[in-house]
């Protein structure tokens, strides 16, 4: 991303928290609150180029905090929270397919894959992703 991408996606993420009261959350370990490990974020997709009218899970760790349970603590941890917070009945979540590992999370979680989408964001074509949905009771 340049400047101008990069300027224009944090304004999207703090439109969004001002539209909607939730977005991306920063991640820390408790014993270094001064370094983030990565983000979660729950978002919806409709004020960008996806289209996708529901709410959408991501989450992004460094490498170097992959493949130690991070991701589906985090991840669950905010669905329960936006569940709760918000009511959402249904969350999707994007990948690509080659990502073993966040597909793992997705499924642990308990997101099944219901189709592929083309991902255009912020002009660039990033290509095909599979889509998924996690319902939630109550």
């Amino acid at each position: 991303m340049n400047e101008v991408q990069i300027k224009t996606y944090v304004a999207r993420i703090k439109e969004h928290w001002l539209k909607y009261g939730f977005g991306h959350y920063l991640t820390f370990l408790k014993e270094s609150k001064n370094n983030p490990i990565g983000f979660f974020s729950l978002k919806y997709l409709s004020d960008s180029d996806v289209k996708m009218e529901i709410s959408d899970l991501g989450f992004a760790l460094l490498p170097e905090y992959r493949g130690k349970g991070f991701a589906h603590e985090g991840a669950s941890a905010l669905i329960k929270y936006t569940v709760n917070k918000f009511h959402f009945k249904r969350i999707r979540a994007l990948n690509y397919p080659e990502n073993k590992q966040s597909i793992k999370v997705l499924k642990k979680l308990g997101f099944k894959e219901i189709g592929k989408i083309n991902v255009e964001y912020m002009g660039r074509n990033l290509g095909l992703s599979a889509q998924w949905e996690l319902k939630v009771d109550g």
